[in-house]
Parts: structure tokens; sequence; C-alpha cells
């Protein structure tokens, strides 16, 4: 299991968007078993009519399809994404992205989600840097195939930051440059079992300071509460 690549690849060509404008959400399946996948505050799906919207989206989708996860949904910081939309140059640095690690289409866990989440959590607190080693790689040959600037010249595992009775969350850092130059991502990534399947979900933003990281974190743990309340067993 490779959940940690996500970091900066956050999509596949299965991802389900929107015909126009702001989607309201829908349920998702996903392994044999319908999801409720929330939108957080503030966060808009991508408008697939727009040819900006539509480039980031094809961007990520080509770094997930060389990655080994297989995206979901995502959506995005509302504002980003619409000037984005306005605007090609326009750098998208606030998204959300609820995948799975390909391989597991099959999984059926049986038995209690928290023994689960907590042995999936455990396997996550293995995880180091060598599991993200192949990251800068994989955005250079997705880049070349996209003819993009995109690169990732290094890759930080923060390591389980915390855990509740919803899932852990892991934290990852990346140095990163675009076509608006150099900037660090965050990344806090939800592992979590629900309906027995194993489910991730990849808050990414810009990373600024030590304050606004934990906000992040913060916005990840109510995001798995109301995933959580959203997909009762």
């Amino acid at each position: 299991m490779r959940p940690l690549s996500i970091l900066l690849l956050a999509t596949c060509t299965s991802i389900l968007l929107p015909g126009a404008g702001w989607s309201e959400d829908a349920p998702y399946t996903v392994k044999g078993r319908t999801f409720d996948f929330p939108t957080p505050t503030g966060f808009c799906m991508p408008n697939s009519a727009n040819s900006n919207e539509a480039e980031f989206v094809r961007t990520v989708q080509a770094l997930m399809a060389n990655s080994g996860n297989t995206v979901v949904k995502v959506a995005a910081e509302c504002s980003q994404i619409r000037r984005r939309g306005a605007d090609r140059s326009r750098r998208v640095s606030d998204y959300i992205v609820y995948y799975y690690v390909n391989g597991t289409e099959s999984e059926s866990l049986e038995g209690s989600a928290q023994s689960h989440r907590k042995a999936l959590c455990d396997d996550m607190r293995q995880q180091g840097d060598a599991s993200v080693a192949d990251v800068p790689d994989i955005v250079a040959k997705t880049a070349k195939e996209l003819n993009s600037k995109l690169t990732v010249s290094g890759v930080k595992v923060l390591g389980v930051l915390a855990e509740d009775a919803h899932g852990c969350y892991v934290g990852l850092l990346a140095n990163t440059r675009d076509n608006g130059g150099p900037f660090t991502m965050n990344v806090d990534m939800l592992a979590t079992v629900i309906h027995g399947r194993s489910i991730f979900v990849a808050l990414y933003s810009e990373y600024k300071n030590p304050s606004e990281s934990q906000k992040s974190l913060r916005l990840e743990e109510a995001i798995a509460a109301d995933l959580d309340s959203k997909n009762p067993d």
C-alpha cells in the first residue's frame, strides 16, 4: 500500500466532475459501497466546462495516474479555482482529494471499523521518507508528458500528527515549483476505514507557518468527523 504517494498526485481518469457550474454533492460508489464525501465549507467542485479549471484537473489526473492511487472526488478552495478559471496562470494550492489505493478494489474488511482504523494507522506510522522518495521522479515524468514546469525537489514525511476515533492524520511537506515560482506544499492526509473499505483524504495547502498548518490539521479533523457522520454503518 502506497497512500503517501499522493503528495501533489491527486486524481485519475475516473474522477467525477460536474458538467457546469458549482454542483451539489452526489453519492459516490467506491469498492461496491455507496459513500457521501462532503465538500468542506469554502470549497467548490471544479467546472469541467471551463478550460482552465479542466486543465488543472487534467494535470492532477495525470500525476495520480502515475502514482498508483485512484481519486474519487476533488474539490478546491472556491476563490482559487474561480481565479484559475479566469486566468490560466493562477495557482490552485488549496484543494481536497478523496481517494483509495489501486489494487484494493475488492477489499471488504469485516468486523469493527475502529480496529481496522487502528491497524491502518499503525501501518501509517511505519511510513517514512522512503515511501515518497519517487515523488520527484513521478512529477518530472508527468510534467514532461504535459509540457509543464511543475517540479518537486524534496519531500518530508512528518509522521502521524494526530489520531482520534475517525482515523489518523499524516503530515507531509514538499518543496515545489510551478509557473508562479517556488513554494512549500503542506499536506494533511486522513487514513480511515468506512463501510469496510480503506479511504484516504488529502488536504493540500500552501505552507505559511506552524500556526496555519495547525489550522489545516483542525480542518482535516473536522472533515473526518463529517465524513463519519454522513456514512454510518
